[in-house]
């Protein structure tokens, strides 16, 4: 029979990191499931805590953070497991693909080697039987010359090449959920499309769940079956693909909806006025309250939960439907 659980279940998760004598927090109250073969985007400005999110999954925070909540991956928390047994599922059950691979990839160790070493470590290949599998890796992620790459150096690859290696790295154990960090930035939009459809192609063919943090709503539209929108380290609305870009229920939802360029280039760009405020100025109640174009008193007062909106669909707005125009 199969398990009905979610492959991962994250309730109540919070991120606070240590400062100036204060505890600050960066990520507070996320919960969101995620089943076997699913895309879920998770999205927002740069500082909404995505990252955080993704990092604290895998207890890849510095010491200076405290994680609280759980974390349960086929039903094991991950926030309360030894560290060698969260040795053992990270990278080999839960990988993950860092935002920058030319600062994650190690510099003075080859290609080859640093795909071989997971292999070695979580599956006790051979160093024959690693290297074999290596090259079957880099021609699935379709790098040229497989055999010749692996003595090849990071610095001796383009920014895509490079990606392409985190994928064949990530993906060399064989592992359930892949956490990847906008894959995707600083490539230009050819080699963008390319990696998305390879991640695509290998989640149809192996079964593979996804979360995938990114500031490109495209690529949420296109890739991605379920969305959370992160912001001042809140979720603020959580549902499907369809009614994220359909019926937004969160005034933030629909701002960044409207950011997005159109072919249209005779109007002006829609924004969103202000920054993401730092931790150490968050204001009171709602936290996109002084950014919003259709904040009222109350929401400088209320810090509010996800409400539901419809099935699967939940916005933390206290006037979720009320500045929604007619035909929505």
């Amino acid at each position: 029979m199969a398990d009905p659980r979610p492959l991962l279940e994250v309730r109540d998760l919070s991120v606070s990191f240590r400062s100036g004598g204060r505890d600050l927090r960066a990520v507070e109250g996320i919960d969101f499931s995620l089943g076997a073969g699913e895309v879920m985007g998770l999205v927002g400005e740069s500082g909404s805590g995505k990252s955080a999110t993704a990092m604290a999954l895998l207890r890849l925070l510095p010491d200076a953070a405290t994680i609280g909540g759980q974390i349960l991956f086929e039903g094991e928390d991950l926030a309360q497991v030894p560290e060698k047994r969260l040795n053992e599922i990270r990278g080999r059950d839960i990988a993950m693909i860092f935002q920058e691979p030319m600062s994650s990839l190690n510099p003075v160790m080859s290609i080859g080697a640093q795909i071989m070493e997971p292999m070695r470590f979580h599956l006790g290949l051979s160093a024959r039987d690693a290297r074999l599998r290596a090259i079957e890796l880099l021609e699935r992620v379709r790098i040229p010359a497989a055999e010749r790459r692996l003595k090849n150096y990071p610095h001796e690859l383009s920014g895509g090449l490079r990606q392409r290696v985190m994928i064949a790295m990530a993906l060399s154990c064989k592992p359930k959920l892949l956490l990847a960090d906008e894959p995707t930035t600083a490539l230009d939009v050819t080699v963008q499309a390319q990696i998305l459809d390879l991640l695509y192609e290998l989640k149809e063919e192996t079964g593979l769940s996804i979360i995938i943090i990114t500031h490109d709503l495209g690529v949420v539209a296109n890739f991605a079956d379920n969305v959370a929108v992160m912001y001042c380290g809140r979720i603020a609305e959580t549902g499907p693909v369809s009614a994220f870009f359909d019926r937004p229920g969160h005034p933030y939802t629909k701002a960044l909806i409207e950011s997005i360029p159109d072919d249209d280039t005779s109007g002006r760009l829609a924004t969103i006025p202000g920054t993401v405020p730092k931790l150490t100025e968050l204001p009171p109640g709602c936290r996109f309250a002084p950014r919003c174009a259709h904040s009222r008193p109350a929401c400088s007062d209320i810090l509010a939960d996800l409400y539901q909106l419809e099935p699967d669909h939940r916005a933390a707005c206290i006037m979720p439907f009320d500045y929604r125009i007619p035909d929505q």
